[in-house]
């Protein structure tokens, strides 16, 4: 008899990281840690809603239109970016990791992660699953299409650290 472990996505090694710990692994701090509402919060962002539009596959919660305003929308981006279809998609699909962890009070941002935001371990795995899961949800929805998930710098003009999906085309 064979006993072999499969690894799941996150690096339990992260959890020696946490600023408070709640149980004693990643599995007991959310039992005990998170709430419903973030709790699916959380899937909406793994496992988001997408929108095809022509060609184009968009995150919904990055590209607002529907119906004849989402071709509209489309249609004044293909004019900006002079045609180039992955320019397209990487606009509207990028996201500042930084928004993740900065709040507005008042008018001014506020850290309220600031250890984690620096932990180029714990960034990294943040970044890694997210890529994960919105590949997996682009593979099942559009078989016939490549759709890529990276992260870096400044992408499409976003601050920081910032995720982006777009198609390779050939």
């Amino acid at each position: 008899m064979e006993v072999k472990l499969i690894k799941g996505a996150v690096d339990h090694s992260v959890y020696n990281q946490f600023n408070l710990y709640k149980g004693c692994d990643l599995f007991n701090h959310f039992c005990l840690g998170v709430n419903i509402e973030d709790f699916l919060a959380t899937v909406n962002i793994l496992w988001p809603d997408m929108i095809q539009v022509g060609e184009y596959v968009f995150l919904v919660d990055l590209f607002e239109e529907r119906g004849e305003e989402a071709i509209k929308a489309v249609r004044k981006l293909e004019e900006q970016f002079q045609g180039n279809k992955i320019e397209v998609e990487q606009w509207v699909n990028s996201w500042s990791v930084y928004d993740y962890f900065w709040d507005v009070n008042d008018g001014e941002y506020i850290n309220r992660d600031s250890v984690l935001y620096d932990d180029e371990h714990m960034i990294n795995n943040f970044c890694k699953i997210i890529k994960y899961f919105w590949e997996k949800r682009a593979k099942e929805l559009f078989l016939d299409k490549k759709i890529v998930v990276e992260w870096g710098d400044e992408i499409m003009g976003e601050l920081g650290l910032t995720l982006v999906m777009y198609q390779k085309r050939e």
